[in-house]
C-alpha cells in the first residue's frame, strides 16, 4: 500500500470508492487542483505583506474563503487531516474577520500544503508535467495585447485574449500564471495582472 507522510491512506482510500487504483486518481486530480490553488494563496501572502496593517485585504476576503474551504474539504477526503484541520482554522479566521490570524498562519500553511503536494508525487511516483514547455518569446505580442486590454479594462477584449490563450499548449507553470491573471482581472486588481504580465515576458 501506498504511504505517504502526513496522510492516513487507509482513511482516504476508504473515502475515495474503496481501491487504492481510484485514490491514487484522486491524489492526482488534488495535486494539480493544489498547484492552482497554492499560487492563489502566494498571491494573497504578498497581498498582505504589501498592505500597510499587513493584514490580507478585506476585498479578497471572499475568494480567500473558497480557496481554504476547497483545500479543506479536498484534503480530508484524502486522509490529510492535518492540512484540513489548518485549512478550517484559517476558514473560520476569515468567517470572522481575523485577518491578524490569517497573515500570521497562511505562510506556513502554504508550506505545509506544498510539501503534502511534494509528498504524494514522491510516493505515488507522479511526475511534474514538465512537457509542452514554450518559449514565452513566441507569445510577445499576444501577452502586449492582453495588457492592453486589462490596462483599458475591455473585459470583453480580455475574454477574448484569455479564452485564445488558453488554447494554446504551454507548461504547467505558465497555465499557472495565466490562471491568476483572470482572478486578478476577476478581482479588479488590473494594476497586478499587468505586472503578473510584465513579470512572465521579463
Amino acid at each position: 500500500m501506498i504511504k505517504i507522510p502526513g496522510v492516513d491512506v487507509e482513511k482516504g482510500i476508504a473515502l475515495t470508492g474503496g481501491t487504492e487504483e481510484k485514490y491514487r486518481q484522486v491524489l492526482s486530480m488534488f495535486c494539480k487542483d493544489a498547484g492552482a490553488r497554492l499560487q492563489m494563496l502566494r498571491y494573497y501572502i504578498f497581498e498582505s505583506m504589501s498592505s500597510g496593517n499587513n493584514k490580507l485585504p478585506e476585498k479578497h476576503i471572499s475568494l480567500f474563503k473558497t480557496q481554504v474551504l476547497a483545500i479543506k474539504s479536498a484534503s480530508a477526503t484524502i486522509g490529510a487531516v492535518e492540512i484540513s484541520a489548518e485549512a478550517a482554522a484559517l476558514e473560520t479566521a476569515a468567517f470572522a474577520g481575523e485577518l491578524a490570524f490569517i497573515h500570521d498562519n497562511l505562510p506556513n500553511f502554504v508550506d505545509h500544503l506544498q510539501e503534502l503536494v511534494n509528498h504524494i508525487h514522491a510516493a505515488a511516483g507522479f511526475k511534474q508535467d514538465q512537457s509542452g514547455e514554450i518559449n514565452l518569446s513566441d507569445y510577445n505580442l499576444i501577452l502586449q495585447e492582453l495588457t492592453e486590454a486589462i490596462k483599458n479594462k475591455n473585459i470583453a477584449d480580455i475574454d477574448r485574449i484569455t479564452e485564445e490563450l488558453n488554447n494554446k499548449p504551454m507548461d504547467s507553470k505558465t497555465r499557472e500564471t495565466l490562471d491568476l491573471i483572470s482572478d486578478q482581472v476577476l478581482m479588479t486588481e488590473f494594476d497586478s495582472a499587468v505586472k503578473t504580465i510584465e513579470g512572465m515576458l521579463h
